[in-house]
């Protein structure tokens, strides 16, 4: 005979199972805790092992935080320029060149 007073149970979330076995015919009490994988889950906060950026459990939204790369970059839109912006010369301004100038430009690299 099993004689039991109180059983307190804790489970955490869906994914943990408990299964206790009582036998009337055996003085035997079976407990078994399972975890399920499978059923998945679309809470995020039953998740477990949830992803850490910096030490830090990621929780909603979260900011590229990389001082690497400065903020145009991070724009959704890249920025134009024109020749001149760079110092170029604009597209058709320059028809030809000869082999003597493209020479002195070669040796002032």
């Amino acid at each position: 005979m099993i004689l039991m007073n109180q059983v307190t149970l804790d489970v955490q979330d869906d994914s943990e199972q408990i299964d206790i076995e009582v036998d009337g015919n055996s003085d035997d009490l079976n407990l078994e805790v399972k975890e399920q994988y499978g059923g998945g889950t679309s809470d995020y906060n039953k998740l477990k092992n949830k992803p850490k950026l910096n030490g830090n459990e990621i929780i909603g939204e979260v900011e590229e935080i990389d001082p690497t790369v400065p903020l145009w970059a991070k724009a959704e839109t890249r920025p134009v320029y024109t020749p001149e912006d760079i110092g170029a010369m604009a597209e058709g301004s320059v028809t030809s060149v000869s082999t003597t100038e493209l020479d002195e430009l070669w040796n002032s690299l």
